[in-house]
């Protein structure tokens, strides 16, 4: 890691703690420790913003709950914790629930082995000495520090040290390892470990009795008070790459558990009796008596295994071809090497050919070519989505077709494991609600305030789906919540959802299941709902760290003093014209404070004004859209949302409402409300954006400086019109102007008169055009007219005419006077 990119992310993060805090949302700085021992009972430290009120830790998985929640001050809480003895050895995406809703999203290791916390050392640089077991080690690198600790062994015994830092998910912290022998030599060093995520890791057999000495330190010297880490150190195995990486479920596979390096152990072979489903399978590498600290990607499919058969170096060489659906494995093992495989294909057949190796932690990056029975390329691909690739291809004809793989770098090794599946493509559909960028978790929870309504955005990815619209549907939502229907067009990928919180509903909050479907003539398909949330990222859009839950967190919050209404407009937005909606504030008795309005997503063509605000003690606003001549016709759904600042509000101590404990006395009236920032919506409204109604044409516009023009514009009505139509004339150029016209909707042309100044600017002027403005079913509307004509503008008595009023341009005005 370089120092820019440490100090580009605390930047990030500071960015990051700020939108929150402004948006009222509760923020978690930090969890310490950020890994806790399987089969007990722990406290969590954890800092941030907005956790006054924290009422529990909402775990997206199994296996851990929370006992209670100890309040030490405004920005710090004391969680206690229980975690099952079957505990998965994973990270643990949570949020807190508090009184505004839920945090931002974080997560908590759980390691197998006993947990300790590094104690403060006499001096940098001094040891700390571990006893003689497995156990993990808990602890923070400062700024220039490097943390030291010994182990004493006898010759012959292995030792594994591996570290949690990247995965932790918590902070930038690019970590360096080594090992010391007793005579201060450099045993086992590593820095970056592909399988491990930028963490590293290290294991060798002792070859003299005597202390070693672990050395942990970020790459830079870099760190702060919140670069925490943890330490696995003992005799456990290393964990490390499997191959083959997959296997089918219910099975038997024979697997060897390889070596990330040559400091490590040697392969270990082992024979896997998969489950029968994929739910809460881990795999770990090693003997079964020592597993590794940490699991291993593995594969499990519903059909069959094909390894690698040496010699496969060319097309077609060792003759095995293999029905599909299968998955294909092996290992480029030296530089230069290339793999192939067969397979049988026919007409019609929608395949994905897909690799994995980056995924699963392998060093390879692979670069896979497919070619027909006569050897030749069909088809190529480097990425996908990842640094692996993948090809989709529909099988032209029936036959044998084959595929090559390589290093794209030509490296190779003993762990550049890959695996290739090939299988039918079939539709998918997945939902997730939009980010507004990537290093904020802002929207990604939704808390729905007592009584009133909130807006969220849910989109949706369609894979290989017959066109067709897209329901989406929310179940296990807080009681007394609900939401709109949720429909997104074919040729759309998000809608809007308006969630609804009854007056009594219960301040408390569900983790709930979003889940898209789509029917059409032929497919009818179910979805399922992800959000992931970046973790570690820095500014240049890499990504070291994730979480990916299945679930949305929404709450119920305390009740705001204000509701917002959208004006359902009777009339159509023309395409080019205007719509003017009212906008209404319905405020509770003592909330006078200016209250900002925004109308987030137009159609594609239109624009309206980034915010209207309605300030104190006023209660209505009209917002403009304006839409432009090539806008796409139809129907729209949008939506206004308001937002007050705390600088606005007074607060009230709500009592304990939703805790099932006795409600606190309410304070004086003045006090009402306890709030920080908060957006609630309108309802959602039907825009209908049409043709204009209206149609006209100028004749040429064309005057002298000095000159007053007339102009008629004859009209052609095409549907329902003001009664009263207010015409001007737009894009004039400086000093040209023409007084307002007054018309009824009977009218058949309109007429003004054009004042061009002696000093008006000459030449040619694009973009006049007539807008016709009045009231349609009580909506402020306009049409525009014949758009973007041209007008020219002359020195006097250099503006000629044909006798049919045709402009003459000036090589035309001469070869008439010489006519004449």
């Amino acid at each position: 890691m370089r120092l820019p990119q440490f100090y580009s992310f605390c930047l990030c993060s500071w960015l990051t703690f700020s939108s929150l805090a402004i948006s009222g949302q509760p923020l978690i700085e930090t969890v310490s420790p950020q890994l806790v021992e399987r089969g007990q009972a722990t406290s969590l430290e954890i800092v941030g913003a907005g956790l006054k009120d924290c009422r529990d830790i909402v775990f997206y998985s199994d296996g851990i709950r929370c006992l209670r929640i100890e309040p030490k001050d405004d920005y710090t809480i004391v969680a206690h914790i229980s975690v099952a003895k079957n505990c998965q050895l994973t990270a643990h995406p949570f949020r807190l629930l508090c009184a505004d809703g839920f945090s931002d999203l974080r997560t908590i290791k759980v390691s197998r082995f006993p947990v300790m916390a590094e104690t403060e050392r006499a001096a940098v640089g001094s040891s700390i000495r571990l006893p003689n077991h497995n156990l993990t080690v808990t602890g923070v690198l400062q700024e220039g520090d490097y943390d030291r600790y010994d182990v004493h062994l006898e010759r012959g015994r292995r030792l594994t040290v591996e570290v949690d830092a990247m995965r932790l998910g918590g902070q930038m912290l690019d970590t360096v390892l080594s090992v010391n022998d007793p005579q201060g030599n450099v045993v086992a060093h590593s820095d970056d470990n592909s399988l491990l995520h930028q963490d590293p890791t290290v294991s060798f057999v002792a070859q003299s009795d005597g202390d070693y000495r672990i050395e942990v330190r970020e790459t830079n010297y870099g760190g702060g008070p919140n670069s925490l880490y943890a330490l696995h150190v003992g005799d456990f195995s290393p964990t490390s790459l499997v191959y083959p990486a997959g296997g089918p479920l219910g099975t038997s596979v024979a697997v060897k558990f390889l070596s990330p390096s040559d400091q490590l152990a040697p392969p270990i072979s082992h024979i896997l009796d998969l489950p029968k489903t994929a739910t809460g399978f881990q795999l770990f590498s090693g003997a079964e008596d020592s597993p590794s600290a940490s699991s291993i990607p593995f594969r499990l499919s519903t059909f069959p295994n094909a390894l690698e058969l040496e010699p496969n170096d060319g097309l077609g060489i060792n003759g095995r071809i293999f029905e599909i659906p299968i998955a294909f494995n092996g290992i480029i093992e030296k530089h230069g090497d290339t793999d192939h495989f067969s397979f049988r294909a026919y007409k019609g057949e929608h395949l994905a050919i897909e690799v994995f190796a980056d995924r699963i932690g392998s060093p390879a990056d692979t670069y896979l070519k497919l070619y027909d029975s006569a050897g030749r390329l069909l088809a190529q691909n480097d990425d996908w989505g990842s640094q692996d690739s993948r090809i989709e291809f529909s099988v032209p004809v029936d036959g044998d077709y084959s595929l090559s793989i390589i290093d794209k770098l030509q490296r190779g090794g003993a762990n550049s494991v890959y695996r290739i599946e090939i299988q039918p493509i079939v539709p998918r559909l997945r939902a997730f609600i939009p980010r507004p960028d990537r290093l904020s978790q802002r929207s990604q929870a939704v808390a729905v305030p007592q009584g009133n309504r909130v807006m969220a955005r849910v989109g949706v990815v369609r894979e290989h789906l017959e066109p067709g619209v897209v329901q989406v549907r929310f179940e296990g939502l807080p009681s007394g919540v609900h939401a709109s229907p949720v429909f997104v067009s074919e040729n759309e990928f998000w809608a809007l959802a308006i969630l609804q919180a009854d007056a009594d509903a219960e301040i408390a909050g569900t983790l709930s299941q979003v889940i898209p479907s789509c029917q059409t003539e032929t497919t009818e398909v179910e979805g399922e709902f992800e959000q992931v949330v970046d973790l570690i990222a820095d500014s240049a859009d890499r990504l070291y760290q994730s979480a990916h839950v299945d679930r949305l967190a929404v709450a119920v919050s305390p009740p705001v003093p204000f509701h917002i209404e959208l004006q359902q407009p009777q009339a159509a937005l023309a395409a080019g014209g205007t719509i003017d909606l009212r906008l209404a504030v319905h405020r509770e008795e003592g909330f006078t404070g200016p209250v900002r309005i925004e109308v987030p997503y137009l159609p594609d063509g239109c624009f309206g004004e980034p915010t209207v605000v309605i300030d104190q003690n006023q209660s209505e606003a009209s917002y403009r859209i304006t839409a432009s001549p090539q806008t796409q016709l139809g129907d729209f759904k949008i939506v206004a949302t308001g937002m007050i600042s705390l600088a606005d509000t007074r607060s009230r101590t709500m009592g304990n409402q939703g805790r099932g404990e006795a409600e606190s006395e309410p304070q004086e009236k003045e006090n009402w409300f306890q709030l920080k920032d908060r957006e609630v919506a309108s309802q959602t409204i039907d825009l209908r954006i049409g043709p204009s109604p209206l149609a006209g044409s100028f004749a040429e516009l064309a005057a002298e400086q000095g000159q007053m023009l007339p102009l008629e514009i004859q009209l052609q009505s095409r549907g329902a019109l003001p009664p009263r139509l207010t015409c001007r004339l737009e894009g004039l150029p400086n000093r040209v102007v023409a007084e307002p016209v007054e018309i009824d909707s009977t009218a058949s042309t309109v007429n003004f008169q054009l004042n061009v100044s002696n000093d008006a600017p000459l030449g040619t002027f694009a973009g006049v055009e007539c807008r016709m403005s009045g009231e349609l079913d009580s909506t402020p509307v306009s049409f525009v007219v014949s758009a973007f004509e041209p007008l020219m503008i002359t020195e006097p008595g250099q503006l000629h005419r044909a006798a049919d009023g045709r402009i003459l341009s000036p090589l035309e005005a001469l070869r008439d006077q010489n006519a004449k």
